[in-house]
């Protein structure tokens, strides 16, 4: 089975001293934990290699998956026999960078003979409706489908 985590927790298992990072949205609170999970399960977490940056005022911000990520984890996603998605890769509420959202969705939702989740409010509202139809199961809501799971 594959997840994906939402991109602001993805952020935050990456090096902050790299400046075009440092600057970009994360949850503060999941550094540490961010740390340890990577620490142990290292060979199992696939994180991304590149970005798509947006000039914001002084900042520049990551906002979204680079090609080169989605390409990775296109190839990490075929052969799966189920995938189990929650959270947006990027700054969905923004064209065009909902793009590495948009593509994630489609590519997953091609995938065949695997059994497609779509958990949480946020990923059901940043994909397209006619792709989101194709998820075998959808969820608004995302908290409470990770509690299921790890009951």
């Amino acid at each position: 089975m594959v997840s994906f985590v939402s991109f602001v927790e993805a952020m935050s298992y990456i090096d902050k001293s790299t400046p075009k990072i440092h600057n970009s949205k994360y949850d503060t609170n999941f550094v540490d934990k961010a740390k340890e999970i990577l620490q142990i399960y290292s060979k199992k977490i696939v994180l991304p290699v590149d970005f798509v940056y947006m000039k914001d005022f002084n900042e520049t911000l990551a906002v979204d998956l680079g090609p080169a990520t989605i390409e990775k984890y296109k190839n990490k996603l075929v052969g799966s026999k189920a995938v189990f998605w929650n959270g947006p890769v990027g700054y969905y509420e923004k064209k065009p960078y909902d793009f590495g959202t948009q593509e994630i969705a489609r590519i997953i939702t091609s995938l065949q003979n695997c059994y497609k989740v779509n958990g949480g409010g946020d990923t059901v509202s940043s994909i397209d409706k006619n792709i989101l139809g194709k998820f075998d199961w959808v969820s608004m809501g995302g908290g409470a489908t990770l509690d299921y799971l790890v009951k």
